[in-house]
């Protein structure tokens, strides 16, 4: 009692082989079509590297810091729907109001908390000016295309004099 031996099929076998052909040619274009899909991704990610190296600078101890990293985000969310122009230009004062009092309690103290208390409260003024130009419609590119405009202007006011020189 051997194994049973089976006839050798060709036809059976070729028609076999090629599904297996046919689905192998699917996979292939399909992984084709990926691999140039993330060969977009990839250039598209090259290209934004490349941008971003450009908006770095080198500080006098040898490092980097990326400008424009993180931006301001206007407050525009339904708790603002109701809110008009007037109601977001009185909002910068309240803010200044509680950065100033920061200031003063970290000038008085020097502790490490009370600093940070001020850098967030100065950070609320600038959202709270971002969240005015936004009401009065001005978007993203509107808000920094100002921003370059007016620190070109800065630059070379006052001899210049505004801005430490950086090498």
């Amino acid at each position: 009692m051997g194994k049973k031996q089976h006839k050798f099929d060709a036809k059976r076998e070729l028609d076999y082989l090629d599904d297996k052909v046919y689905y192998l040619g699917l996979a292939f274009n399909a992984i084709s079509e990926w691999c140039g899909e993330i060969e977009g991704k990839v250039n598209r990610i090259n290209k934004a590297q490349k941008g971003l190296k450009k908006s770095m600078h080198k500080h006098e101890n040898g490092g980097n810091q990326l400008l424009m990293c993180v931006l301001p985000k206007p407050c525009d969310g339904d708790l603002y729907a109701d809110w008009s122009f007037m109601d977001f230009m009185s909002k910068p004062w309240e803010e200044m109001t509680e950065m100033m009092e920061a200031a003063n309690k970290w000038q008085a103290t020097h502790k490490e908390e009370d600093r940070l208390r001020f850098l967030r409260e100065a950070t609320d003024v600038i959202v709270s000016v971002t969240s005015a130009m936004n009401k009065a419609g001005a978007n993203l590119a509107e808000r920094q295309k100002i921003m370059v405009e007016v620190n070109k202007s800065n630059a070379v006011r006052d001899g210049g004099r505004r801005f430490q020189r950086r090498a």
